[in-house]
């Protein structure tokens, strides 16, 4: 896992509900640091999870699956699915 906000690395697993990151003691069970979580249309890819209020602070999210990148690789990543979406929907493929 890598935290988003500061990038330090982790070689864990699973985190606890409650863990916050040892250099920028943010939470690291949130959807900010969750890999299903969408950060370009900020909400989760899941069907099955409850919305919460602030995707920063922690959760007891059950699906929760650690991201293993760091904020500027997603940001970059999300940048490219937006665009080949975009492409899609311009030339209808689906």
């Amino acid at each position: 896992m890598i935290c988003r906000k500061c990038g330090t690395e982790y070689e864990v697993e699973t985190i606890g509900f409650k863990a916050t990151c040892d250099h920028c003691l943010v939470y690291l069970h949130s959807c900010f640091q969750c890999s299903i979580f969408d950060h370009s249309a900020e909400r989760c890819r899941s069907l099955t999870t409850d919305a919460v209020r602030s995707i920063e602070d922690l959760n007891f999210c059950e699906e929760f699956v650690p991201d293993s990148t760091s904020a500027t690789d997603s940001k970059a990543n999300d940048s490219v699915v937006r665009q080949k979406q975009n492409f899609d929907d311009l030339f209808g493929k689906r």
